[in-house]
């Protein structure tokens, strides 16, 4: 099953093969962005739940003739950015709490 087909039995069927198909040939290069992103295990393996959550949920409108690895890759930098943005709004937080403690 190529990427094409994938992406349209996933949309139209929410087929678990198409989806299980998708995974295993991008899990790793998705994978690999988080974790360089990151830099920890175990956010990477979060980042990439979420990309290929978002892929099963946005199927739909992923067009079949779309390069699926570069979707999955601009989808992986963006979980990356959001993942980055709640780091930084989490510590801003508990710095806040911090001084307000002192």
């Amino acid at each position: 099953m190529n990427d094409s087909e994938a992406i349209r039995a996933l949309a139209a069927e929410q087929s678990e093969k198409a989806f299980e198909v998708l995974f295993e040939r991008y899990k790793g290069m998705v994978f690999s962005v988080c974790q360089r992103g990151l830099g920890c295990a175990a956010d990477a393996k979060d980042a990439v739940q979420q990309v290929f959550l978002a892929l099963h949920a946005k199927a739909g409108p992923v067009k079949p003739d779309v390069a699926v690895g570069g979707w999955l890759h601009k989808a992986a930098l963006y979980e990356l950015r959001m993942m980055h943005r709640a780091r930084r709004n989490r510590i801003a937080r508990e710095e806040e709490a911090g001084r307000m403690a002192s």
